[in-house]
């Protein structure tokens, strides 16, 4: 099933996303920098984008997580 996402790039660029393909998704934090990084499985460089996971995958953070 496709599940096509609008999200930006951290370049400022709208791209779109077909998160049901993605095989893992995590928040990056530090250095002054905050994005989240998108993988999609094999050697393919992730997308950095600015959603978080929460607004990526359409769930609630969880109570005390950081």
């Amino acid at each position: 099933m496709t599940t096509w996402k609008k999200v930006t790039l951290v370049s400022g660029q709208a791209v779109h996303l077909d998160i049901a393909r993605a095989s893992a998704v995590k928040r990056v934090l530090g250095q002054g920098k905050e994005f989240t990084s998108v993988y999609f499985g094999g050697n393919s460089e992730p997308f950095e984008i600015l959603e978080t996971p929460e607004d990526l995958l359409g769930i609630s953070p969880r109570a005390g997580a950081i």
